[in-house]
């Protein structure tokens, strides 16, 4: 009973963060943290966005300062002619500053989330068009299609893919679609 505890418990978001945070600043006392991301994980859950913009922002200033000293020590090594260690700083500096971008849009992204649009999904392949939708069914039975009916051939016989077919003119049983077939021009 006592290794499933601790292992709700290890699984539990705030003490993985807990642990993970301790590791790196050990005068940190893990059950205060653990209470404390408790309390930041209530907010965000009640719609208090106001810590998680905060850190963005923050990231977001730390990343640029590493950037620009980053791209100093770049640009000294090559006022020392030491191409190899300059063009390391410089990716490094390329980095921070492309993450920085990152952490930017992800604050905007929560700032302003992205409307969501539910639509109807059309997968149109060659010279067939299947419509996922409920609007679909109904229609598909009354014109006697069934869906498996696509992918037979017109005798019944199951289409064969592996064998080529042999070359000829177009299918004489098909036909332009009448005016009332067609969709009307928008």
């Amino acid at each position: 009973m006592g290794d499933i505890l601790m292992a709700r418990a290890l699984l539990e978001p705030a003490v993985r963060s807990a642990v993970t945070i301790q590791s790196f600043d050990e005068l940190l006392d893990v059950n205060a943290l653990v209470d404390q991301l408790r309390v930041e994980v209530s907010k965000v859950a009640a719609g208090d966005m106001g810590r998680p913009e905060a850190m963005l922002v923050s990231q977001a200033h730390t990343l640029d300062a590493l950037f620009c000293s980053l791209a100093r020590r770049g640009q000294k090594n090559m006022e020392l002619h030491n191409p190899e260690n300059a063009e390391r700083y410089l990716r490094l500096a390329f980095r921070a500053q492309a993450q920085t971008v990152r952490t930017l849009e992800a604050l905007g992204e929560l700032k302003n989330p992205r409307a969501v649009a539910f639509v109807k999904q059309a997968n149109i392949a060659h010279n067939q068009q299947v419509n996922n939708g409920a609007t679909e069914a109904p229609r598909a039975q009354e014109n006697g299609n069934r869906p498996n009916e696509l992918l037979e051939h017109t005798h019944g016989n199951p289409l064969d893919c592996a064998t080529a077919a042999a070359a000829g003119r177009a299918d004489s049983d098909l036909a332009a679609l009448a005016a009332r077939d067609r969709p009307a021009d928008g």
